[in-house]
C-alpha cells in the first residue's frame, strides 16, 4: 500500500497534479459510475486536497472544504482507482482526511454527502446520518452523514 495522502491547497498543485487529480475524478465519477453531474464546481480552488499515490501515480483523492468558515466542513470528491480499491486504502484515505480536518477545526461539525451504498463503511468512522431524506446526485442515491470532529 501506498503512503498516507498529503494535504495541500489548489495554489500549490502544479499542473500535472491538478490534470491527473481530475482525471481520477472524471474516470471514477463519470466513465465508472456514469453519472453526469457538474464536476469541476469551482470549489476545488478553495479546497484543501488530499492526494494518495503510489509512486508519482495519483491513485486516491479527496477534498476538503469549509475549513475557514465557522460553520460544517465538508469532506467530497472521495475517489479511489478501481484497481486500487481493497487492501485498506479507502479506509485509510478517510482516517487521513479525519485527521487533517480535526487539526485543522477541532469541534465542528464534517459533513459528507454519501453515496447510499457506502452507509455502513462511513458509519464505521463515526459517520451517521442526518435526518434529511436521501436524494438523487448525479443518477445516484445519497443522502447526508455527519461527525463531530475532535479537540
Amino acid at each position: 500500500m501506498s503512503a498516507a495522502p498529503d494535504f495541500r491547497a489548489f495554489g500549490s498543485l502544479s499542473g500535472r497534479e491538478v490534470h491527473d487529480l481530475l482525471k481520477l475524478r472524471f474516470d471514477v465519477f463519470v466513465l465508472e459510475q456514469r453519472s453526469l453531474y457538474p464536476e469541476i464546481d469551482g470549489l476545488d480552488p478553495v479546497s484543501l486536497h488530499g492526494l494518495l499515490r503510489e509512486g508519482a501515480e495519483i491513485t486516491g483523492a479527496c477534498r476538503l472544504t469549509g475549513l475557514e468558515g465557522e460553520g460544517p466542513v465538508n469532506l467530497g470528491r472521495i475517489a479511489l482507482r478501481e484497481d486500487r480499491r481493497g487492501g485498506g486504502r479507502g479506509s485509510a484515505l478517510i482516517r487521513a482526511a479525519l485527521a487533517e480536518a480535526a487539526a485543522r477545526a477541532p469541534g465542528r461539525l464534517l459533513e459528507i454527502e454519501a453515496q447510499a451504498h457506502l452507509q455502513r463503511f462511513y458509519e464505521g468512522f463515526g459517520f451517521a446520518r442526518t435526518p434529511r431524506e436521501s436524494f438523487i446526485d448525479g443518477g445516484i442515491p445519497h443522502f447526508e452523514m455527519a461527525l463531530r470532529l475532535g479537540a
